[in-house]
């Protein structure tokens, strides 16, 4: 249980960052298949951005806006008669075409046309230069999603155990953008999906925010646990911010959830935080003492699933009974 190596936040880090730009780069691809099989690497019209996935975000990375750049363009879009910010008409876009009004559409088309002329030469306009101009922007636009996502790296690690060691045997989905189920073989990375399902039956909810746990385990609709996940490497704030969160959430659970396990799943742990701590004379709760309390059923260290034993064996194994 004790342990937590930086190397492997390092090599989730990697792996997180991989599965981002993998997604990335086969958008970037199809979007420009199907922008020279029209003839329109260079030339945005409203009708191509109705019709093509992804084809806003190849203009607006052509003509060299990263997101956050983007986000802070309002005046020249706006000349050209554009009512809406092109951040927000670009993220409406991105993966469902046909959003928008046609005159926003024809506004935004009219006015990245002509920052694209302004910044390539005739003479420069070549398929590869596109596509290598389009993915080294998107490229860094990835690699900063992976750096924002640092904090989830427990949850990419969680995500890619289960569906490691669940996928032999049973179909394993994640929950798309839009909100339909798909294939973990497809296009939706783990990185960021928010949910994952095995055999249509077993969910893993990670959409947390307020007062919703980290990750909500269900069976046939039926919440069978709740999850606290830890993602720190930093043990200087022990008892002044990860302890007594995890002691908060799991009381408040145990009323919440009384026939659902409540379970811990981090990177680090420590002996202190096992058997708890006197610091200038004041108790603090330790993980026994949650567990002999009754608010916290289970603990697992997500940082040595590679090891033997794996301490997270026993979880797939009653996972397995339950699909059973």
């Amino acid at each position: 249980m004790i342990g937590g190596t930086t190397e492997d936040a390092w090599l989730a880090d990697r792996d997180r960052k991989v599965d981002l730009i993998q997604d990335m780069a086969m958008r970037v691809l199809r979007a420009h298949e199907e922008l020279r099989r029209r003839d329109a690497v260079y030339r945005c019209d409203q009708r191509i951005l109705r019709e093509v996935p992804f084809a806003a975000d190849w203009y607006v990375s052509l003509a060299g806006f990263a997101k956050k750049t983007l986000g802070n363009i309002r005046e020249r879009p706006y000349s050209y008669g554009m009512r809406r910010q092109a951040k927000g008409l670009v993220e409406a876009l991105s993966d469902t075409p046909g959003q928008g009004a046609v005159a926003d559409l024809i506004a935004f088309s009219n006015w990245i046309n002509d920052e694209i002329a302004a910044l390539i030469p005739v003479e420069d306009r070549s398929d590869l230069n596109a596509l290598l101009r389009v993915q080294a922007i998107l490229g860094g636009r990835a690699l900063g999603q992976g750096q924002n996502q640092g904090g989830n790296e427990a949850v990419f690690l969680l995500k890619s155990y289960l569906v490691e060691k669940l996928q032999t045997d049973y179909a394993c989905e994640v929950l798309s953008p839009s909100g339909s189920w798909t294939t973990v073989a497809d296009t939706v990375p783990l990185a960021i999906t928010r949910a994952v399902r095995v055999d249509g039956r077993l969910a893993f909810d990670f959409r947390a925010g307020g007062d919703r746990p980290d990750v909500r385990i269900t069976l046939d609709g039926t919440t069978i646990a709740v999850g606290e996940i830890k993602a720190r490497k930093d043990l200087s704030n022990i008892w002044e911010s990860w302890m007594p969160q995890v002691a908060d959430h799991v009381r408040t659970w145990k009323g919440e959830f009384p026939d659902g396990a409540r379970l811990l799943l981090g990177t680090v742990f420590t002996e202190e935080m096992i058997n708890g701590a006197s610091v200038r004379g004041t108790r603090r709760t330790g993980l026994k003492d949650l567990y002999h309390e009754g608010a916290l059923t289970a603990v697992y260290n997500l940082t040595r699933i590679s090891e033997d034993p794996d301490p997270c064996a026993e979880l797939i194994v009653e996972f397995r009974r339950l699909l059973s």
